[in-house]
């Protein structure tokens, strides 16, 4: 192997790395910081790469959501199942305290986007993946939940950059990785057709079609198990397989755009279950 291909491939496993662990400061501590190369030289190579740099702090929304349904699932204090936890655990006390306080008073904090992709001619299933970004066995389940692909945004940002950096991470990870990430997918006027209150995040909600011949090349190193699943079944199974929290509302408010042959409308406003499990009250505001 030549020089060329020495360094085409330690690229390729940094780029990989960085859609794993999401920021650089984990691809160095994953390598025990020895990586040829600096800081600012992998920041350079992610853009160089067309890698869409994720959104803010390196807080997992899935490991935010997790702690809160077994929260409210157990209706103790905060700080006693925070005392629980392992040092693997990574959000702070004080962000899940700040979060939780934004739900009890129905505030946002920040913003993400997901993903109803439906196969192309196909509107009556949805991709569905396995969230190991946070495999926490202090939760019970060491794979964590079934998920639509989603994640954090930037306010401000553009459209395609939100849904390209959900996309490489949780979608198309492999192709990103090999430089032939499918940007034609987003040519589009893309607009939600939902906006849910899902923690202390507004995440809007996308459809976007894809060709089955592309969809046997999703790959990602976040959502594992990635496949099709029937849109009925989700709904009829959330209550007994361990689907993310937000998963339900989707798939229920994706029926209802897509039997008015999805015809762009406002986005229709949503809160999840598991805001409204600590403010109740906010079943009055949202549909």
């Amino acid at each position: 192997m030549n020089y060329s291909e020495r360094e085409e491939q330690l690229n390729k496993r940094i780029i990989k790395d960085y859609l794993r662990f999401g920021s650089v400061e984990e691809v160095f501590r994953r390598s025990n910081f020895d990586l040829p190369i600096s800081t600012s030289g992998v920041h350079r190579l992610i853009d160089k790469w067309g890698v869409v740099k994720a959104a803010g702090p390196n807080t997992e929304l899935g490991e935010v959501i997790m702690f809160l349904e077994k929260l409210a699932r157990e209706k103790i204090p905060l700080e006693t199942l925070y005392s629980k936890l392992p040092p693997s655990f990574e959000t702070s006390k004080v962000t899940l305290h700040r979060v939780l306080s934004c739900i009890k008073h129905g505030l946002v904090r920040r913003v993400g986007v997901g993903l109803v992709v439906t196969p192309e001619g196909d509107e009556s299933q949805m991709l569905i993946g396995r969230d190991i970004s946070t495999p926490r066995a202090e939760f019970g389940k060491y794979y964590g939940n079934l998920s639509i692909p989603v994640g954090f945004s930037k306010k401000g940002e553009s459209r395609q950059d939100s849904l390209t950096r959900v996309l490489q991470r949780e979608v198309f990870s492999a192709l990103t990785v090999e430089r032939e990430f499918p940007y034609e997918l987003l040519d589009g006027d893309l607009r939600p057709f939902m906006q849910l209150y899902l923690a202390d995040t507004v995440v809007s909600i996308y459809h976007l079609e894809i060709p089955y011949q592309l969809a046997q090349r999703a790959e990602s190193w976040v959502l594992s198990d990635l496949r099709f699943e029937a849109i009925e079944n989700v709904l009829a199974e959330s209550e007994t397989k361990t689907y993310r929290s937000g998963v339900f509302e989707v798939a229920k408010h994706y029926i209802d755009f897509s039997s008015r042959g999805l015809v762009q409308v406002p986005p229709l406003l949503s809160i999840s279950d598991l805001n409204l499990a600590f403010n109740p009250a906010l079943a009055r505001i949202y549909v």
